[in-house]
């Protein structure tokens, strides 16, 4: 595209855009739940060892709390 020395000079010539930090995967300490589910605390990366994820849970129609144990 600037094929001129005087372009390529006075412009810089192609730029590279910084696309910011790679985004390495969700995990317990930058992740939320979805709406409807709420955080009953965390659980082992099904996918990836040594690292935590919420363990999300429904919440019930009748508005009880999912993560009570049931007896």
């Amino acid at each position: 595209m600037l094929q001129s020395p005087l372009l390529r000079k006075y412009c810089g010539g192609p730029k590279k855009v910084s696309q910011g930090p790679a985004f390495k995967g969700a995990n317990s300490k930058n992740s939320t739940c979805w709406e409807g589910k709420k955080k009953c605390g965390t659980k082992p990366s099904p996918s990836r060892p040594g690292v935590t994820v919420n363990d999300c849970k429904p919440i019930p129609a009748d508005g009880s709390d999912p993560c009570k144990k049931k007896k």
